[in-house]
């Protein structure tokens, strides 16, 4: 083991295991808040990674046996791949020489599924699993840590994490059982996709319709961003080029592998999120964060005219986000209800909030209602997001309107609309309530 004799005989607060970046950053960050961490590279690894030190200790270990036997009990370990290292052949080892009050924190970037099968393979040694799921702010504020597994490793973890009296200011909320945490991640990477394909979709017609220039057009976007991200200037607008507007995914979409996740798992749960499957289609079809050039049979339009344009296509955004949100929280709901995770579905809207997911107005409105105690559908006849409606769903319709005269598909905000006009036929009332939108 690395380090001065006097941090060899000392007792250690946890045991991170891993070579990934994600493994540097937690080992630094316990290391900065005064914690005595060890190390222990996955096999195959060179050389350890790099962990920035402070107030507290890092060291990397030689051995599983030889770092478990330096850390105080209740042990913590918490797991922390890199993408190409094997989550099993990590853990199994650790598991077996951890007593029943030892925890496992497992912050690996996985399917909820595998994070379940994790779970059952700790508890089965007589472990506390604890997943860990790590939203990154988007607003540069602290990251979330969803959490989920046993409910006394929960606590234990907390208080490594965010010191002895386990205050994490929302930080880390509890998602239920199991691998809650990995599934209420999943679910918010799917709808920040769905989100950012609404984006472009109105960035389409936009172009279409007022011939701007790219100069023009990316400032009038990155407004939209600007705002949408919390006062951050947006890093994932990429370029303009002659076949259009060019984007890529802002940090934390993985993959085509998250909105699959939605078509798939809406099938299985007979959940409705008809706006989730239409991104994920649009990424098979190859069109997802591409935007069409201009109509060449638009008018050209003056800085007010965008203006007024882009005001309708903020409107039209909101209303599609407070469907897809809804959906979301549906998918969250629905799953959680299947696997008997015990997921509280007005929690997750307070972790993603936290985490700034886009289209932060239809959130903070849906938040706003679960916490009134509403729940499901309901949200979409009931304040306060039946009043966000009221002001934006006609901008909607109108943006629609104009999208089939240019030619621009836009099967995700087609889909967004088709939801609140489905659930208003349900209801018996449209998306606005009693008069008509």
């Amino acid at each position: 083991m690395e380090g001065s004799q006097n941090d060899r005989l000392a007792a250690y607060d946890a045991l991170v295991v891993g070579s990934g970046p994600s493994a540097s950053a937690i080992a630094g960050g316990l290391a900065a808040a005064g914690r005595r961490v060890l190390v222990l590279p996955g096999s195959g690894v060179p050389k350890p990674p790099e962990v920035p030190a402070g107030p507290g200790v890092v060291c990397v270990a030689d051995s599983v046996s030889e770092a478990l036997a330096s850390l105080k009990t209740p042990r913590r370990v918490l797991l922390a791949p890199a993408a190409h290292e094997d989550v099993e052949v990590l853990l199994r080892p650790v598991c077996a020489r951890l007593e029943p009050t030892d925890m496992v924190g497992d912050l690996s970037e996985s399917f909820f599924r595998e994070a379940e099968q994790r779970a059952s393979l700790v508890a089965s040694t007589g472990q506390r699993y604890v997943g860990l799921a790590v939203l990154a702010s988007r607003t540069g504020g602290d990251s979330v840590y969803l959490a989920s597994g046993h409910r006394a490793g929960y606590e234990g973890m907390k208080q490594l994490l965010f010191g002895a009296t386990g205050e994490d200011g929302g930080l880390m909320p509890f998602m239920g059982g199991g691998g809650a945490a990995h599934m209420v991640k999943t679910a918010h990477e799917t709808l920040l996709d769905c989100q950012v394909q609404s984006l472009v979709e109105a960035c389409r017609v936009l172009a279409a319709r007022t011939r701007v220039g790219p100069k023009d057009l990316a400032a009038e976007v990155g407004a939209w961003a600007d705002v949408a991200e919390g006062g951050q200037t947006p890093g994932w607008w990429e370029q303009w080029s002659g076949e259009g507007l060019r984007m890529v995914p802002p940090p934390g979409v993985q993959s085509a592998a998250w909105a699959n996740w939605a078509r798939q798992t809406a099938m299985q749960f007979s959940i409705a999120v008809p706006s989730l499957v239409a991104a994920a289609q649009a990424r098979v079809l190859r069109t997802a964060y591409v935007g069409a050039g201009a109509s060449a049979g638009a008018d050209a339009t003056t800085p007010a005219g965008l203006e007024g344009y882009a005001k309708r296509c903020q409107e039209a955004l909101a209303a599609a986000g407070a469907a897809q949100v809804v959906q979301g929280l549906a998918l969250v709901s629905g799953v959680s209800e299947g696997l008997h995770f015990g997921t509280d579905v007005t929690t997750v809207a307070s972790g993603w909030h936290k985490a700034g997911l886009l289209s932060p107005q239809p959130l903070t409105a849906a938040r706003d209602g679960l916490l009134r105690g509403l729940r499901g559908t309901d949200l979409v006849h009931a304040e306060p997001v039946a009043g966000l409606l009221r002001s934006s769903v006609g901008s909607l319709r109108l943006l629609l309107i104009d999208a089939i005269q240019v030619g621009s598909p836009c099967p995700v905000l087609t889909s967004s609309l088709v939801y609140l006009d489905s659930l208003a036929l349900l209801a018996g009332k449209n998306v606005c309530g009693t008069a008509p939108c």
